[in-house]
């Protein structure tokens, strides 16, 4: 007999709010008549928030489903600021999200752009209408990809977002690591740094110059060892193990914006990498902030 084919999830971002709430009954019902139906007919699992039951940091379990899942659909009704923030993650991974919004609200500028579809929770034939159109859309991006909308494509420059050779990722780490009032490093391993004498000679001479650097990793190994003995800062972080999100995370925590961020998926040395720079988006920003002051050692 052969086993079970795991379904795909679908994440559902929505205003949620406390059990009887007014906001919650609509959240509700909106996911049970409207979001579940379409995701099942497609063959995924909707998954919402308050549905996660395992055990860790909501914040960062969330960051992991809006990152790694195929799919997400984003409820836009009441624009609840929480919705929005991790819309905008998502939208940095450029992979398909589809938007809905209640009928008699009006969108916010920063999203109008971007294919949103209309309903009435309280109308019969338009809970079906949105239901079609919501499957339509999932089935568009899955037969052909390169239809996903993604807002933030003019800021990420496709040359970096592509895998890339050893050389030209290792290219890349040296040059965000040249850079930065302070450096936070969050990363699965180091084999990067191991690998390649500039980019650990900088770092290096970095920290001599009194430069704060802190990586995070989930165990000790002997280039995080020679590196602590270089005033270089090592906090390990059992749970990053459990995090194939956080390959690689920069954050210069002195500037308002960001002067470099990456985020690299995959294992070395085929690192899939977004960068962004000072004009990116401050929620983009935020996202790689919030995990490393999810750590506790920010």
């Amino acid at each position: 007999m052969s086993k079970e084919t795991k379904k795909k999830i679908c994440f559902v971002i929505s205003p949620i709010d406390k059990e009887g709430s007014e906001t919650r009954i609509r959240s509700d019902k909106v996911f049970e008549d409207i979001i579940e139906p379409a995701a099942r007919e497609c063959d995924y699992e909707a998954k919402r928030a308050d549905m996660l039951s395992r055990p860790g940091i909501i914040t960062s379990q969330i960051i992991q489903y809006l990152i790694e899942e195929p799919l997400v659909i984003a409820d836009l009704s009441e624009s609840n600021p929480n919705v929005f923030y991790e819309l905008a993650i998502r939208h940095v991974t450029r992979k398909p999200v589809v938007q809905i919004i209640d009928i008699k609200e009006k969108l916010p500028f920063d999203v109008r752009a971007t294919n949103t579809i209309s309903f009435d929770y309280m109308n019969t034939d338009s809970i079906d209408q949105c239901k079609k159109e919501i499957v339509e859309q999932i089935k568009s991006v899955e037969d052909d990809p390169s239809k996903v909308d993604a807002p933030f494509s003019f800021i990420i420059d496709p040359n970096t977002t592509s895998h890339k050779t050893e050389d030209s990722v290792l290219e890349f780490m040296l040059e965000l690591v040249s850079s930065g009032s302070t450096l936070d490093i969050v990363a699965e391993q180091l084999s990067w740094i191991s690998k390649n004498k500039d980019i650990k000679s900088k770092l290096i001479s970095r920290a001599k110059s009194g430069v704060a650097i802190n990586i995070y990793l989930p165990r000790e190994n002997a280039i995080s060892n020679e590196l602590k003995d270089k005033n270089i800062q090592i906090h390990i972080c059992p749970d990053l193990a459990k995090s194939p999100y956080a390959r690689f995370t920069l954050v210069d925590k002195n500037n308002p914006g960001a002067i470099k961020l990456a985020v690299g998926f995959g294992t070395y040395p085929n690192f899939k990498i977004s960068e962004f720079n000072e004009t990116s988006n401050a929620q983009v920003i935020a996202m790689a902030r919030d995990y490393v002051n999810s750590l506790g050692k920010v």
